[in-house]
């Protein structure tokens, strides 16, 4: 996706993208049916395939995550970096039950982030990467996981829609969290 001054454009073959004297032409990697080994396998493919489930203590001190397809659990445990998740997952959830336009489901700005994490922008990033390291481990076939955490400007979100959340504390930490606090 090309993100031009809040605008995006999916990109095509061929197309080109850069900035100034540094250009390049976009060329979709995927395989083709051609060059693609066909094998049935118990492992999940695509991100369509798995569900977040994550598992919150009442106190939220304590968040482990599960991705579960239809024919295999990949228990992740309890890490830090899954409450950010849990906080995206939330936001996500919430602006799906209101009606919210998909490709606008989930947004919250780094800014509120920051405070409702208690943590620099610097660290968000570190737990970014450190997901994506573990899910590399995990699930290595599956690209689309790598890049879950969607970015744009100034705002992040979890570009994922199947979840489950159980436990955690009644209130949504994300509804009540705002920026006058």
């Amino acid at each position: 996706v090309l993100e031009v001054d809040g605008t995006h454009q999916d990109l095509k073959t061929g197309d080109i993208v850069g900035s100034g004297k540094h250009q390049w032409r976009y060329i979709d990697a995927r395989p083709t049916m051609s060059t693609r080994n066909v094998h049935r396998s118990l492992q999940p493919t695509t991100l369509c395939d798995l569900t977040f489930h994550f598992f919150v203590s009442q106190n939220e001190e304590h968040v482990s995550l599960t991705l579960k397809s239809h024919t295999k659990d990949f228990d992740l445990g309890e890490r830090c970096h899954h409450y950010l998740l849990l906080l995206l997952a939330r936001q996500r959830r919430i602006d799906k039950a209101q009606g919210v336009n998909e490709s606008e489901q989930g947004w919250i700005t780094k800014e509120l982030l920051v405070k409702m994490l208690g943590m620099q922008e610097s660290h968000i990033n570190i737990q970014i990467f450190r997901f994506r390291k573990q899910v590399v481990n995990a699930l290595p076939e599956i690209t689309a996981l790598h890049q879950v955490v969607e970015r744009r400007t100034g705002a992040l979100r979890l570009a994922h829609d199947r979840i489950d959340i159980r436990g955690g504390a009644r209130l949504q930490q994300t509804a009540e969290v705002t920026l006058s606090d």
